[in-house]
């Protein structure tokens, strides 16, 4: 990898975000092995203190951000500039991430013609409720020369042209084993007996209010149990009001955005990881799940959807379970199954994260 590698993602720490923290893991995992990574990433909607206390940190990368928040010449200027970094860096490979990073691929192709395009593909961004949209997606994705969805759901998403096709590669979401052990000592304590826990913006895919609805039956077989919830509450006062109508919301706390150490954090004081997404009409989908990976490297037995990514992320049975996210039966017996083995669970749990270890993993998509 003797020529610089580019990676076009419009999320990317500090700001948040699971596609974000997907490439940030990706591009350590690629220094790791020896390569150089470019990123050309926007900068939009970030304070330039965070911005510069992170770039601080990374003096050794080569971080290009992009500032426009004027939507009709927002993809001109964002295709200019990575057209622009390629070929003054002369990169070799370029990855591209995230829907407004993937339909910058045909006009990257033109003025790039030596090096290989590839989309990593997490799920919503494949089938848009916008037909015109969804469209030009596809094409896009037809002019990249590697496909890569982050799970097999993922690539079911895909038209049957490109899914069948021999340029799609199925490489799951990872963990940073070296991040995660660089946790901070301090022990954080989450009440709650048990304590669960969701990772995640409040969102209606995310699936928060699936368990919400389910508290009700969950409180009345452990009173003490307490639901905790970190990420930017984006629906946090309508879950609130769900769950006063509930007359749950004593067993909540919604704890907002935090920082990437405190996230650790809430991972390692938790009891079991619940993340009931649910799919919706616009395409917005689960595509993977890596919050479910990150717990289970803390020694945290996880719960999941059906037929989202999340079937990838969890071995049904041994680290956690998977369940009908409508279904508050199946969630309260799934969580009777892993509280009455906790040990065995928790110990199956951090076994099973390691097998998507991100220097393992990455072979698989720089070298396909």
């Amino acid at each position: 990898m003797s020529n610089p590698i580019l990676l076009v993602v419009w999320e990317f720490p500090p700001g948040p975000g699971g596609i974000g923290q997907h490439a940030y893991s990706l591009a350590r995992a690629i220094q790791a092995k020896g390569g150089k990574v470019i990123v050309v990433t926007s900068a939009d909607y970030l304070l330039a203190s965070e911005i510069e206390k992170f770039d601080a940190k990374h003096l050794d990368w080569k971080i290009f951000r992009v500032t426009t928040r004027i939507p009709l010449i927002k993809q001109f200027i964002r295709a200019f500039r990575v057209i622009q970094t390629a070929r003054k860096f002369h990169a070799s490979k370029a990855f591209f991430s995230g829907k407004g990073a993937l339909w910058l691929i045909p006009w990257v192709r033109i003025f790039m013609r030596s090096g290989s395009l590839s989309a990593i593909l997490h799920g919503s961004e494949i089938n848009l409720s916008n037909r015109v949209l969804r469209r030009y997606t596809h094409y896009c994705l037809g002019k990249a020369h590697n496909l890569f969805p982050v799970s097999t759901f993922t690539r079911s998403l895909l038209p049957a042209r490109l899914r069948e096709s021999n340029k799609v590669h199925v490489v799951p979401n990872g963990i940073n084993r070296s991040e995660l052990e660089n946790i901070n000592q301090l022990d954080t304590i989450l009440k709650g007996q048990p304590a669960l826990l969701t990772v995640g913006q409040i969102t209606r895919r995310k699936g928060q209010h699936n368990v919400v609805k389910a508290l009700p039956w969950l409180v009345k077989r452990w009173p003490a149990l307490h639901y905790h919830i970190v990420g930017l509450p984006t629906l946090g006062e309508q879950l609130m009001d769900k769950a006063r109508h509930l007359g749950v919301a004593n067993y909540i706390t919604i704890h907002g955005f935090q920082s990437r150490q405190d996230v650790l954090q809430f991972y390692k004081a938790s009891d079991i990881f619940v993340m009931l997404s649910e799919t919706q009409d616009n395409g917005d989908v689960e595509g993977f799940g890596i919050a479910i990976l990150e717990a289970n490297f803390f020694a945290k037995p996880a719960i999941g959807s059906r037929g989202c990514g999340i079937e990838d992320a969890i071995n049904n049975g041994e680290t956690g379970y998977l369940v009908d996210n409508h279904n508050p039966d199946q969630l309260l017996q799934a969580i009777d199954c892993i509280l009455k083995d906790y040990k065995l669970f928790s110990k199956q749990a951090h076994s099973w994260s390691m097998k998507f270890e991100w220097n393992e993993l990455v072979d698989r998509i720089i070298f396909p």
